[in-house]
């Protein structure tokens, strides 16, 4: 409907619309549990039928399962990173990254938002946070492996999949799951990792200015970063090789 544009009302007559209850007539006796009965049912219909927007003002029906997770992380440096850049063959918890990925995510070799010249085997959308949740801790498997990031940069929300510690640093605990500022942001360095299918979806070349916070798997909606997804691999202290 149009900001112009005006809705015009046919006036009700006595006895029509909720408010006057027209289920009671002369001929039916209506008992005063029924009447409120009515009238609360005639409030809570719209708004369980209610369109809204949510905070990124995308059009969900209210109740409706959307897009949820912790706090902000807000005016967080990202930098972009991929499989099998030099330095990165292995993740953290995955001694055959490349292999598993199915081959080099070169950010110079692209169709599309996917890598060139292969089919990933994992989601092409994933990110490094800087915090390794098994470190020092032999045969445990890590609970941040696989999971679900929401990351927000021009305008534009994608969601990601962890699948390394970095950048920087591998203890930043009190940054990932708290409400601190990346350690390395002190030396002007980088507080997430982001894959190029997540910098190229965001518009980010190289580095830019995000926010991210953590994404229930149920909630994450549908887009590019389902198309493939990541499942529970390698995730120990110790790597596999």
């Amino acid at each position: 409907m149009g900001s112009g544009e005006q809705v015009k009302r046919k006036k009700q007559r006595p006895g029509e619309g909720a408010g006057n209850l027209a289920c009671c007539s002369p001929a039916v006796t209506c008992s005063p549990v029924l009447l409120l009965w009515v009238a609360l049912a005639a409030l809570a219909l719209p708004a369980a039928c209610s369109w809204r927007l949510d905070s990124d003002n995308v059009r969900i029906r209210s109740g409706a399962v959307q897009p949820a997770g912790g706090n902000w992380h807000d005016g967080i440096l990202a930098t972009c990173f991929w499989v099998g850049e030099p330095g990165n063959e292995q993740s953290a918890w995955d001694g055959r990254w490349v292999r598993s990925f199915g081959g080099v995510d070169d950010p110079a070799r692209r169709a599309g938002l996917l890598p060139a010249g292969f089919a990933p085997l994992q989601n092409p959308f994933y990110c490094a946070l800087p915090y390794n949740d098994v470190a020092g801790r032999p045969g445990a498997r890590s609970e941040l492996k696989d999971r679900w990031v929401e990351v927000r940069a021009g305008g534009k929300n994608c969601f990601c999949q962890v699948e390394d510690v970095g950048p920087w640093r591998t203890d930043d605990r009190e940054y990932v799951f708290g409400a601190a500022r990346p350690k390395a942001e002190a030396e002007g360095k980088a507080g997430i990792d982001l894959s190029p299918a997540a910098c190229g979806y965001l518009g980010i070349a190289g580095k830019g200015t995000v926010a991210w916070r953590f994404a229930e798997a149920g909630r994450v909606p549908a887009g590019p970063w389902r198309q493939v997804i990541t499942g529970s691999g390698p995730g120990t202290s110790g790597r596999e090789e």
